[in-house]
């Protein structure tokens, strides 16, 4: 029976192209005098995966625009991170000071007002250590009893109501990433930009790729210094076009994923790393090492068992390629039966 031997097969397709290196005349069923080179026909799984370059960074950078109007006096450093009751910049000597929350900072609060906004404030002040305040969404006397001794604190008037210009709302602490103004300009647009305090690998989409990432799938990251960690994509957000590449070949999307050690990256930042999506994987099946897999001159696929000194070329049906293995099935194929590779 004429036979070859295939060389190799994709480790993303579910039924792979191979092509031809060797033919040669050979029985079906022949005696084998000489040592041969054998491997065992597995059960278990076969994931299929594809690998994408990302980077470790902080995240996306947010610009921070102030609602106060004036000459920038001061700013954080870039690097610093910035926490809940501290200043991120100034705008005529007063410091515009970070509080926690997911509503902006968008009108005056004082006695008689009422609001979710007023909640939020109520809830910073109490966790930044002034007691007796009702956590409710009513700005009362005693609220603006606990505002004028916050203000003192910072050095900021004592007027018992709060500007929006005087705080700065986000999620929890940030990083700061880049001043986008100049101390000693005023404030016209973005003052600075900023990130979380986390960090985490961002990978870049393009659009064939856009459907492996989604929040909660889990991948495997790979460092630079070759050691691996879990993580999970947090999220999937928009990527600027930036480049003058074919439209199927530019980033429209990031996948943000968060790691499950932090402290396996060490002092990484800003460093590239490759992470592994699974596109496929197929459980307990069959599977041999691809070079084992012979195309017959007849069509379709097979390989030669190894029984004690006789061989024999037994038809298969091909699955999944990956990783230098072929899921096969067929009559007669167990796991654990020796199979013939080319010797090394």
């Amino acid at each position: 029976m004429k036979r070859a031997i295939l060389a190799g097969g994709t480790a993303l397709a579910l039924v792979a192209v191979a092509f031809l290196l060797v033919a040669r005349n050979r029985p079906a069923t022949a005696p084998t005098k000489a040592a041969v080179a054998t491997a065992p026909v597995v059960r278990g799984d076969l994931v299929g995966t594809r690998q994408l370059r990302g980077s470790v960074t902080y995240g996306p950078v947010t610009p921070v625009e102030s609602a106060a109007s004036g000459v920038i006096t001061a700013v954080a450093p870039v690097g610093s991170t910035v926490s809940r009751g501290q200043p991120l910049y100034s705008v005529n000597d007063q410091p515009v000071v970070l509080l926690y929350g997911d509503l902006p900072m968008w009108r005056r609060l004082a006695p008689g007002v009422t609001g979710r906004d007023v909640r939020e404030l109520k809830e910073n002040l109490a966790a930044l250590g002034y007691p007796g305040l009702a956590v409710d969404t009513a700005y009362t006397e005693q609220t603006a009893t606990a505002v004028r001794r916050w203000q003192k604190a910072l050095g900021l008037p004592q007027t018992g109501a709060v500007e929006p210009g005087q705080v700065l709302v986000q999620p929890g602490p940030v990083r700061v990433a880049e001043h986008r103004s100049l101390k000693g300009s005023r404030t016209a647009g973005p003052v600075l930009g900023v990130t979380g305090t986390t960090r985490m690998i961002q990978v870049p989409l393009v659009p064939a790729d856009r459907a492996l990432a989604k929040a909660g799938t889990e991948v495997n990251v790979i460092l630079q210094d070759g050691t691996s960690v879990a993580g999970t994509v947090t999220e999937v957000v928009a990527a600027s076009v930036t480049t003058n590449q074919p439209t199927d070949a530019q980033p429209t999307a990031q996948a943000l994923i968060a790691l499950a050690d932090q402290a396996r990256l060490g002092a990484a930042a800003d460093a590239g790393a490759q992470v592994r999506f699974t596109v496929a994987k197929h459980t307990g099946v069959l599977s041999v090492p691809v070079i084992a897999l012979l195309a017959l001159q007849d069509g379709g696929y097979g390989v030669e068992l190894v029984d004690g000194d006789s061989t024999r070329i037994v038809t298969v049906e091909v699955g999944m390629f990956t990783s230098g293995r072929v899921e096969i099935s067929g009559a007669g194929i167990t796991a654990g039966q020796q199979v013939k590779v080319p010797a090394s």
